[in-house]
């Protein structure tokens, strides 16, 4: 396994003929890129390449930039995008960017925090995988715009696990539950 420190981003090579990439982006407080690599459950290092932005307002393409200089495109299987917290607004963001795979959603800010319609997903209901915990949001101010956005993924039918992990841990769990998915 390789770890390469790029201009844009983190990325995570399983040194392997062929896996899939996860482009993930994180949220504040500096929980993206670098902090990722320690959330990734091993098993999940050695089979698949994670592309990590250093910040959320980091340029998608730019990192898949990146990512090409490392690594030929003909040992990439396929691509996926997910965002943690503040991230999962760059899943609304980038979602016409590729045809994304999986698009995975780890207890995310709702799209209308970003100016999106929480129906920015239905078109792709089926590439959903989405982990939240409500309880993480529930001191915020924002807390309607979460829930609302977590109801309207009940109500499409989205791929969803409710779990009672804490905020920092999130990320962990979700891979775990639905890493086989990006496969």
């Amino acid at each position: 396994m390789q770890i390469y420190k790029m201009s844009h981003c983190v990325v995570v090579d399983p040194a392997v003929e062929s896996a899939p990439a996860i482009v993930m982006f994180g949220g504040l407080y500096g929980w993206e890129g670098q902090w990722f690599v320690e959330r990734i459950p091993a098993a999940l290092k050695s089979e698949m390449i994670f592309v990590l932005p250093n910040h959320y307002t980091t340029d998608c393409s730019d990192c898949l930039n990146d990512l090409k200089s490392k690594i030929d495109d003909s040992k990439i299987s396929s691509f996926s995008l997910c965002g943690y917290s503040r991230g999962g607004i760059e899943v609304a963001h980038y979602i016409d960017l590729k045809p994304w795979k999986i698009l995975g959603l780890i207890d995310p800010s709702a799209p209308t925090m970003g100016g999106y319609a929480e129906e920015v997903f239905d078109k792709v209901k089926s590439k959903i995988r989405c982990m939240y915990n409500l309880g993480n949001w529930s001191s915020a101010d924002y807390y309607p715009k979460i829930q609302s956005f977590h109801d309207h993924l009940l109500a499409i039918k989205a791929d969803m696990t409710d779990a009672a992990h804490l905020h920092k841990n999130m990320p962990k769990f979700f891979l775990e539950k639905y890493g086989s998915d990006f496969k």
